[in-house]
């Protein structure tokens, strides 16, 4: 299966890629972490879109992936993972939210999620990027959908609930799969990811750090036998990131 790894932001902000580089080279996929400035962004959140819509057409299934989350079990495959990657009837594969400490929840995260190269997948990222923000929080039923986020993840289920043909080839799964928190980890490799996100009393920096503390992981996210292979990036990573010890 032709899968491409896709992360990135408008700047490198966290320790991740090697992480995230790590899983793709165990897997044979392809990885790219984009950083490309655009002309024609609206929004810090629809970098995402624009990252995803440039990369789509070179590969069957794209995985976005957060730069604000990591791989934590890297020998389990996607297609193990996720064997809905066979059906032919997706287009795209998310998973719900847990509800937060705070009780606050999301329909899906987009924080990490597949989307297929064919008619249905393109259009999904299509039209949500061509879709502003102002347009969908008048529409926005949070009993239904959860918290508003102000984002791409808003955009991309306006298209899911607005379009039934659209709704039929999405698949959302339960958040355990691959969306869970560092609050769900009891042990290292619990879980097959750990997607940090904002939390009011603290900061991703200091959840990272507490997390690969608390599980003797380097601050890359991996073994020092795992880091191994890529330490000649970890010191240029620290450069660009002063908060890394």
């Amino acid at each position: 299966m032709n899968i491409t790894i896709l992360s990135g932001s408008d700047c490198v902000r966290f320790p991740t890629m090697i992480n995230q580089k790590a899983y793709a080279d165990r897997h044979g996929y392809r990885y790219l972490f984009d950083i490309t400035p655009r002309a024609d962004r609206t929004s810090v959140y629809y970098h995402k879109l624009l990252a995803i819509s440039d990369a789509l057409p070179y590969t069957e299934w794209l995985f976005w992936i957060d730069d604000d989350a990591a791989f934590t079990q890297l020998e389990i495959s996607f297609e193990t993972l996720v064997p809905e990657l066979k059906h032919d009837n997706l287009s795209a594969i998310f998973c719900a939210s847990p509800v937060n400490p705070a009780g606050g929840w999301t329909l899906i995260s987009s924080g990490n999620f597949f989307v297929r190269n064919d008619e249905a997948g393109r259009t999904l990222i299509d039209r949500a990027l061509h879709t502003s923000l102002a347009t969908i929080k008048p529409w926005w039923d949070e009993v239904e959908l959860g918290m508003f986020t102000c984002g791409d993840q808003d955009a991309l289920v306006y298209q899911i609930k607005t379009d039934r043909s659209t709704e039929l080839r999405v698949a959302i799964l339960e958040y355990e799969r691959f969306n869970t928190r560092p609050y769900h980890f009891e042990h290292a490799a619990q879980y097959f990811l750990v997607h940090f996100t904002h939390r009011p009393e603290t900061t991703k920096q200091d959840q990272m750090t507490k997390f690969c503390s608390n599980f003797n992981l380097t601050s890359h996210f991996l073994s020092e036998q795992e880091l191994a292979p890529y330490a000649g990036y970890a010191d240029a990573q620290k450069k660009l990131l002063s908060w890394i010890t």
